[in-house]
């Protein structure tokens, strides 16, 4: 019996760290996720979440929903605003 091939879009977890975002979010069709920040103290925190979806590839870009007076909202820093 031979293995199964592996799926077209397969990420074994080096497309994460090459940051090839569009291998990695087509292995990801749906499941958890996990954001995470540090605090301004530097304290890790995180949340799991049950959408993530990504918005552009150039900048590599995902949107997440986050409670507005949340902890893990209070640690992530808000987003550029252009002039």
């Amino acid at each position: 019996m031979s293995a199964a091939p592996a799926a077209p879009h397969a990420c074994d977890g080096a497309c994460a760290a090459t940051g090839d975002l569009r291998t990695l979010m087509a292995a990801f069709p749906t499941g958890v996720a996990v954001v995470a920040a540090a605090d301004p103290a530097g304290e890790p925190i995180g949340m799991t979440c049950s959408s993530l979806c990504s918005v552009a590839l150039d900048p590599p870009t995902l949107l997440v929903c986050l409670r507005e007076h949340g902890p893990t909202a209070a640690a992530v820093p808000p987003p550029a605003r252009s002039p």
